[in-house]
């Protein structure tokens, strides 16, 4: 005796003696198909939902990091506008909460912004090496007066806060890369470096803490100019400010550290730009003869900081 399979699922699901089976069998009595399979439409749909649950879900814990980020370090009001004069030379003033700089190149306030200060803890970032400028950085200068909402402290504002007005105002688009270039390796002559050790009493290093004191006596680098004959000192600087400040700043490329020196050192460098023109001194002998160390050409990699855009920012 056959019995139709609509019978048999409606009496295996709800018994035999089920009124809620009498209607499905009725209801399947009359001509309503019921197939066990899922239309392939139906299948994909389905299957389109579950993934786009499964995407969310792996991705909730980043959207809950993203919505809980601190707000970005920022001056709540900056004036910023090309200085055509100069008449005072390089200038920086702050206090808590009010940074103003004159007469600054581009270049520095990259160099405070994403190095230096770019912790916004300390001063103690490495000096970068900056490709992909535009011409105009070279010779633009500009005047900055910018005030934050509290008394933030001086590594904040030349630091993160900085960062944010340089991408808001300069339209700053950077990105790092680390490169095999030529270097100068500075190495300790086999006589010994002729630099002395720093003394404690003898200058402050960089601390922001005294940064508002009426003359702070700091630790760093200060040079004088009389034509193409130039004097650098240095005091209480680590060699690696040295060779990465100090000289690299008077060289065409990079100096890494290679004395294997630790401490702080006081180091007095007289030399002449354009000593192939001038027979004076060059900076590669007076290195020799002065401070007891060499400059040797080399390759090594370096951190590069490629600029990808930036404009002059508008005076307002």
């Amino acid at each position: 005796m056959r019995i139709d399979s609509r019978e048999l699922l409606a009496v295996g699901i709800f018994g035999c003696r089920s009124r809620l089976g009498d209607r499905v069998e009725m209801l399947l009595r009359r001509s309503r198909t019921f197939s066990p399979r899922m239309s392939k439409a139906r299948t994909g749909f389905g299957m389109a939902i579950l993934s786009g649950l499964l995407l969310a879900a792996s991705l909730m814990p980043r959207w809950i990091a993203f919505a809980q980020q601190p707000a970005r370090p920022s001056f709540e009001v900056a004036s910023v506008r090309i200085d055509t004069t100069c008449s005072d030379g390089e200038t920086e003033k702050f206090s808590p909460g009010r940074l103003t700089v004159t007469c600054i190149k581009l270049s520095s306030l990259i160099q405070a912004a994403y190095s230096r200060f770019a912790d916004g803890k300390t001063g103690n970032g490495p000096h970068l090496t900056i490709a992909g400028s535009p011409e105009w950085m070279a010779s633009a200068r500009f005047d900055i007066a910018a005030t934050a909402s509290g008394e933030s402290p001086m590594e904040e504002m030349f630091g993160p806060m900085l960062r944010s007005l340089l991408e808001e105002r300069f339209r700053l688009k950077t990105h790092r890369e680390a490169r095999e270039l030529p270097v100068y390796a500075l190495t300790a002559l086999k006589s010994g470096p002729r630099v002395k050790p720093w003394k404690e009493s003898d200058c402050i290093p960089v601390d922001l803490k005294h940064a508002n004191d009426p003359s702070p006596d700091f630790c760093g680098m200060s040079a004088r100019m009389s034509g193409p004959h130039v004097t650098d000192e240095a005091r209480g600087m680590t060699m690696t400010e040295i060779a990465e400040r100090m000289l690299g700043n008077r060289l065409d490329r990079p100096v890494v550290d290679r004395t294997g020196l630790a401490g702080r050192f006081d180091a007095h460098l007289e030399f002449d730009r354009d000593s192939a023109e001038t027979s004076g001194l060059s900076i590669f002998t007076a290195v020799q003869e002065q401070l007891g160390l060499k400059l040797t050409p080399a390759k090594g990699p370096v951190e590069i900081l490629v600029i990808d855009h930036a404009e002059k920012a508008d005076a307002n």
